[in-house]
């Protein structure tokens, strides 16, 4: 088979959920040829959705001997190294990334969580937060940073306006859900809250409910 038909049965795969098999395919195409670039970036993607983040960050750390300047490269391997729980290593990156593309949504976007997450400083966070979302739009993780920066600046009624929009953006997410429920606590709405918690549990029934890190937000 040849590296063309090769990369398009690996993103085929990859479109259907299926990351090891693709995986497989473009770990042939770099037997075929070590320096494709597009096959190292792609392999490096699945590894990272497959959890598979040593793996992962060693084909970034790679991939950037290539594309030194390439802000998504950086962006990547900052989730990374974020999911790993080196988060002065993933500002590095972002900060980078920033640095080829001011206006890089994503990267303001994470490094804005960071700056709320592990230095509290949530007005400045705020600001990269807005930033990311009139750069890119609606951005679930972006509404949800935010809506933590006003928990903490004591403005609970836009806490509830971001955490809602975050809601209609990613339904699913039982932190969202989790984190809107002790909003509506605090604003006395039990109904409502109890209603969110018990969606939270349904999705996950493995995470502690009400009283969790308020920065526990999923990295995309």
């Amino acid at each position: 088979m040849s590296i063309g038909n090769l990369f398009e049965e690996a993103m085929n795969l990859a479109r259907c959920g299926e990351n090891a098999r693709a995986a497989l395919c473009f770990e042939r195409i770099l037997d075929f040829d070590p320096n494709n670039e597009l096959a190292i970036y792609n392999l490096g993607v699945l590894n990272y959705r497959m959890s598979l983040f040593n793996e992962s960050a060693d084909i970034f750390r790679r991939l950037l001997a290539y594309r030194p300047k390439d802000p998504d490269v950086f962006v990547n391997f900052g989730k990374i190294l974020e999911r790993g729980g080196r988060h002065e290593q993933a500002m590095v990156c972002y900060k980078k990334a920033l640095e080829l593309d001011l206006n890089h949504a994503e990267a303001l976007c994470r490094s804005g969580i960071l700056l709320g997450k592990i230095h509290g400083r949530h007005e400045e966070a705020s600001v990269a937060l807005r930033r990311a979302i009139e750069l890119a739009g609606p951005m679930a993780e972006a509404h949800h940073g935010l809506a933590i920066c006003f928990h903490h600046l004591g403005d609970i009624q836009n806490a509830v306006i971001h955490l809602e929009t975050a809601l209609a953006l990613d339904p699913l997410n039982s932190a969202i859900n989790n984190h809107l429920g002790i909003m509506y606590m605090k604003l006395g709405d039990e109904r409502r809250a109890d209603e969110l918690f018990r969606k939270a549990l349904e999705l996950n029934p493995n995470r502690q409910l009400k009283h969790q890190n308020l920065w526990d937000i999923d990295i995309k």
